[in-house]
């Protein structure tokens, strides 16, 4: 049986196959590979900051309430950004946030 086209909540059609439902399958490889890294480095972390697993333990579901927050509030209004202005953004949110941590 072939599986049919469906549309997301954009109105973008994707097909099995389709070159988006690829990006889409990419972006989350690539999620998951950036999260398995911070796992393996987790237990150095731990170690610098003097701190155990009861102590970080809040941040877990924390840190995953806010990255289903973000992809679903945030996701949409960011496609709808022209690419430079969002790139812009995110790099002056990530220098911002370094310069805070010095």
């Amino acid at each position: 049986m072939a599986m049919a086209a469906s549309t997301t909540p954009l109105g973008i059609d994707c097909a099995p196959g389709d070159a988006g439902l690829v990006a889409l399958t990419g972006a989350y490889a690539v999620y998951g590979a950036f999260w398995g890294a911070w796992a393996v480095v987790l237990v150095e972390y731990l170690d610098v900051r003097d701190l155990s697993l009861a102590a970080i333990g809040g941040l877990f579901p924390v840190t995953s309430v806010t990255a289903i927050a973000t992809m679903t509030f945030g996701g949409a209004p960011a496609v709808r950004l022209p690419r430079p202005q969002a790139l812009a953004a995110a790099f002056a949110l990530a220098g911002a946030h370094d310069r805070g941590r010095r």
